[in-house]
């Protein structure tokens, strides 16, 4: 009896042992998890980056304090509405992509911040549900607006560069053209006069359009702004181009909201930097070697949310290549070979940057649209 008696006892003693020693380890266990989790959420509140976590709707289910610090609340909205105050998706959109495919992605955009253009890289990384589901997407952005600001100073002086080379090379077809013009009226030729005469004028119109671009781009948005009514300056880029549309034959419409508010800025650069959009939408038709019924060309505006005005120019003309897609906006870069300067893009988009807005576009074979987005006011 008393043997089985310290037998029970130290079973006992043992099982008790063995919860106090379980008990310890789960409470250290805890502490140290819990230690862990406060360190990724520090890690994950404080990187300089957006972090996002949106579902399959593209709503924003969570996001680190960074984006709600400079961009509000995420309660109920869309990556696109709260980045580019877009109503709708982007084209190409990273996370639609890692919807699909269920791998990560990348690529640049820009953004609006504060009234301001910033640009920024986002990847997205897909989160896996039950049997092998994507249920989410975590989306990183980063600014890299100052590595952007870089390039474009590079750019900056490989366009001088490219286009001092190109006015050499008009100055030399004018020299070629003045000599055949000497040179008939030394023989009397007619027609080397004529046909040098015409190398002189088309040059002449060559070289008169990079030296006006390269003006409008070296030219400062005023600082001083003034009142816009961008419909106004929508029905004005109507009427510079509704000779071009008549000789090209291409139809045009117009869709212009009746909430838009006044813009402040500088009328003339908005003009230009809207006429561009429209002129490169009927090259673009003009180009358009695609049997279709029609060429088209449309011209909306909109309000956003009573905080600013939305802008499109769409066009079922050639598209933009793949290839080309990341070249647009570079300086000297053209697809309209002697046709072109390259400064038309660069321009507008540092016009309508000056104004803190910003400038996306979507392309395909089927067409392009290029839409800006302006404040009202500048913050």
């Amino acid at each position: 009896m008393r043997t089985s008696s310290l037998k029970t006892i130290d079973r006992t003693t043992l099982d008790s042992g063995k919860v106090v020693a379980s008990a310890k380890a789960y409470r250290e266990s805890m502490v140290s998890f819990i230690n862990q989790f406060n360190i990724y959420k520090s890690i994950y509140n404080t990187v300089p980056c957006y972090i996002t976590m949106q579902d399959r709707a593209f709503y924003i289910i969570q996001a680190n304090e960074r984006v709600i610090e400079d961009f509000g609340t995420t309660a109920g909205r869309h990556c696109y509405e709260l980045y580019k105050h877009r109503n709708a998706k982007c084209n190409d959109c990273c996370l639609e992509r890692s919807f699909h495919d269920g791998k990560p992605h990348m690529r640049e955009e820009p953004i609006l911040l504060n009234g301001e253009t910033r640009h920024i890289l986002v990847q997205s990384f897909p989160v896996f549900g039950d049997h092998s589901h994507v249920s989410h997407v975590i989306e990183i952005a980063t600014d890299i607006t100052r590595l952007k600001h870089a390039e474009k100073l590079a750019v900056l002086g490989q366009t001088l560069s490219g286009i001092a080379h190109s006015i050499k090379n008009v100055v030399s077809l004018m020299d070629a053209g003045t000599y055949l013009v000497n040179n008939g009226l030394m023989r009397g030729e007619q027609e080397k006069i004529s046909k040098g005469w015409s190398m002189i004028q088309g040059n002449i119109t060559k070289l008169s359009d990079t030296v006006l671009r390269l003006l409008d781009y070296a030219k400062d948005v005023p600082s001083i702004p003034e009142p816009v009514e961008m419909n106004r300056i929508l029905e004005d880029v109507a009427v510079a181009i509704k000779e071009k549309l008549a000789r090209e034959h291409i139809k045009f419409s117009r869709v212009f909201g009746k909430d838009i508010k006044t813009i402040h800025g500088n009328s003339n650069g908005l003009y230009h930097a809207v006429l561009n959009l429209a002129d490169n939408a009927i090259d673009a038709c003009r180009m358009d070697k695609r049997r279709k019924s029609y060429h088209g060309i449309t011209i909306k505006s909109s309000d956003y949310r009573g905080i600013g005005c939305l802008v499109s120019v769409k066009d079922n003309g050639c598209g933009i290549s793949r290839k080309n897609k990341d070249k647009i906006f570079k300086g000297y870069f053209t697809t309209k070979n002697d046709r072109g300067t390259g400064l038309g893009l660069l321009t507008t988009e540092k016009i309508i940057a000056g104004h803190g807005g910003m400038i996306t576009f979507e392309s395909s074979p089927k067409g392009t649209v290029f839409s800006i987005s302006i404040p009202y006011r500048r913050h």
